[in-house]
């Protein structure tokens, strides 16, 4: 067995193992019922002075589609992720922890197809895959919970496989300059094209950005083909039914009901600037480091192919934090978004490194000693996560044992062992270990939206979180 393959092993392996310590939370507990827009939704707005609330169970797909249908015209229009998410808390958490690796290791094969890596030499692609996403994204230990939270998962990673996916094809034809026009490849690509721009938001702009360059160099180069049309057509498409929901505009008059400062202003832009987009940029850079060797390292003259192409996907990942800077919202959860074409830019920049006899060699001693010490720290990530899904389970069964109490008080975790006091000492608000205790999100007030929605998943009358 070669490295490539070993790496490729333990890193799905350990994806797995995250996946299935992570339990449902957050709004995977909201999405488990119908969207009810005309009662006020099940997230933030259902009113708080509201004492019962009734909402049904999603228990079949007809169920999904009137929902998607009420949450598109109240909430939001992401319909593709929120589809995925609605259906996987329906069936069940252990089919989605399935799945989600699988779709884990298609993004990594979507990588090495689209940097055109043979595996057997992907060693360096690999690790820095995984280097990037676990280690570098903006407060990446938040970043990453959103790969393994299940709605999380849905709505950015999954969604990002989807635009990977559409991409590929227009790589391919540029790289090699061949037409390849059919009908079902006509076919195929308009479908595909309505799923990536109806990912979500900042993801699909990006994904026309790039698009948009990639069939230029195509018409410059004279193998423009009717499916690149196609398909940036449907994608535009999927784009404005996502970006122009109605439920978008509803939910942004909600939220300003409720917080006047959600506003777009220039000292929000301000503030956005220098607490979201300078940190995300700042760490792309790590991430395109090869990207930024590279180009100091070559020899003036004209770019070619693979050259664009590295630079390409690099200006794509950047378009995803500008086009946040103009929402009022902006959350650190975007960089899951940009990290995948950063990832790209830098491993086609990496073998086109190689090519100027270039390589990255670190000592037989050191690569040892780096070796342990990321298996140490991702045991004790593994082994935090291990703890709370435990202590979860220690929740769930004081609900079933008290679920004909007027009103569940439930006590508060165990203490933090040292390795999550570890973890929090040098992670703080990015650690795990507070982000989903309590299910991710079960507060003081027995109104609030979460605590009505688990109240209702587990059948009980009412779940106080103590403090």
């Amino acid at each position: 067995m070669n490295r490539a393959t070993i790496y490729f092993c333990m890193f799905i392996g350990y994806f797995f193992l995250r996946n299935i310590f992570v339990p449902l939370c957050y709004d995977d507990f909201a999405y488990a019922f119908i969207w009810d827009g005309e009662n006020g939704g099940n997230l933030d707005g259902i009113e708080t002075d509201e004492t019962t609330i009734h909402r049904d169970r999603v228990e079949s797909l007809s169920d999904i589609f009137k929902s998607q249908y009420s949450h598109y015209f109240t909430w939001g229009g992401r319909i593709v992720a929120h589809f995925f998410a609605q259906f996987f808390i329906w069936i069940g958490k252990p089919y989605f922890d399935i799945v989600n690796t699988i779709i884990f290791i298609v993004f990594i094969m979507l990588i090495l197809k689209l940097t055109n890596t043979e595996f057997k030499k992907s060693e360096f692609a690999m690790v820095w895959i995984f280097f990037i996403l676990f280690f570098v994204g903006a407060r990446f230990f938040e970043t990453t919970a959103w790969m393994t939270w299940l709605t999380g998962a849905c709505n950015y990673f999954w969604m990002s496989v989807f635009q990977l996916t559409f991409l590929l094809p227009y790589v391919n034809a540029v790289r090699s300059g061949k037409r390849v026009d059919s009908k079902l490849k006509i076919f195929f690509m308009a479908v595909l094209g309505i799923f990536a721009g109806w990912s979500n938001e900042a993801g699909s702009l990006a994904t026309i950005f790039l698009t948009t360059i990639l069939i230029f160099i195509s018409s410059r180069k004279k193998f423009l083909q009717i499916w690149m049309i196609t398909g940036f057509f449907t994608l535009i498409l999927g784009s404005v039914l996502c970006i122009l929901a109605p439920g978008n505009f509803a939910q942004t008059e909600f939220i300003r009901s409720v917080n006047p400062d959600f506003n777009f202003s220039m000292e929000l832009l301000k503030n956005h600037f220098w607490n979201k987009f300078i940190p995300i940029v700042g760490l792309d850079l790590i991430a395109i480091l090869p990207t930024i060797i590279y180009f100091f390292k070559r020899e003036s003259g004209k770019l070619n192919t693979l050259e664009i192409l590295s630079l390409s996907f690099a200006a794509t990942g950047f378009i995803v934090p500008l086009v946040m800077m103009f929402s009022p919202k902006f959350d650190f959860r975007v960089a899951l978004i940009s990290l995948p074409f950063m990832i790209v830019s830098a491993i086609i920049s990496y073998n086109e490194l190689k090519k100027l006899s270039w390589n990255i060699k670190l000592s037989p001693v050191l690569s040892k000693g780096i070796f342990i010490i990321i298996c140490i720290y991702a045991a004790s990530i593994i082994y935090s996560y291990a703890l709370i899904s435990e202590s979860w389970k220690d929740q769930l069964n004081f609900i079933l044992e008290n679920r004909q109490s007027e009103v569940i008080y439930i006590p508060s975790p165990p203490p933090l062992s040292s390795v999550q006091k570890f973890l929090e000492h040098i992670h703080g608000a990015d650690c795990p270990t507070s982000f989903i205790i309590h299910f991710g999100g079960l507060t003081t007030n027995k109104n609030y939206c979460i605590n009505l929605m688990i109240s209702q998943y587990y059948g009980v009358k009412s779940i106080i979180a103590k403090e």
